[in-house]
């Protein structure tokens, strides 16, 4: 498989874990254009289900099968013209205990812009939220309204979850 190729180092996956292990409301933040690796979800505790917001559109079909072929992820389909239903089923995923893995600048930008909406969830949710990103030493970068990012076959990939992050922190971002 293509992910086998990469040599993978994980940063700042005992300190999430913790948070997992108390049981504390998450939302997990990748932006938009580092979605490709997914499948590096498999790296992460499974103590707790996760929830992976997927666009209800065509364009989120094969991310949708994609986060379902891993055991204890599922997609969480929301249509992103009915915002405010999104954001209520997110809220509610959060509450009921479920990680939730959501893109801040998606699904349509602009890159690397943070949107109301994660912040609206995660403070209603009562959850902090974890920066989770990856960089490679060699990839490619689509001509796409995110620039797309995909690590080229063995390249060294470095993964980093970032500090835990409460809503009231980033208002000022906006």
């Amino acid at each position: 498989m293509y992910i086998s190729t990469l040599r993978i180092e994980v940063r700042g996956k005992t300190e999430f874990e913790e948070l997992l292990r108390q049981n504390r409301p998450v939302l997990l933040a990748l932006w938009h254009n580092k979605l490709f690796m997914l499948p590096l979800f498999h790296l992460l505790n499974k103590t707790r289900p996760f929830q992976v917001v997927v666009s209800y559109s065509k364009d989120g079909n094969v991310p949708a099968r994609l986060v379902n072929s891993h055991k204890g992820f599922h997609a969480l389909r929301v249509r992103h013209d009915a915002r405010h239903d999104a954001a209520s089923l997110m809220v509610e995923v959060v509450k009921r205990g479920d990680c939730l893995v959501i893109t801040p600048d998606g699904p349509r930008g602009p890159r690397h812009v943070l949107k109301a909406g994660t912040l609206y969830v995660a403070e209603q949710a009562g959850a902090s939220i974890i920066p989770f990103t990856w960089k490679a030493e060699k990839m490619w970068r689509l001509n796409s309204w995110d620039r797309f990012e995909i690590p080229k076959p063995f390249s060294k990939v470095t993964v980093q979850y970032g500090p835990e992050v409460m809503p009231d922190q980033l208002k000022d971002a906006l």
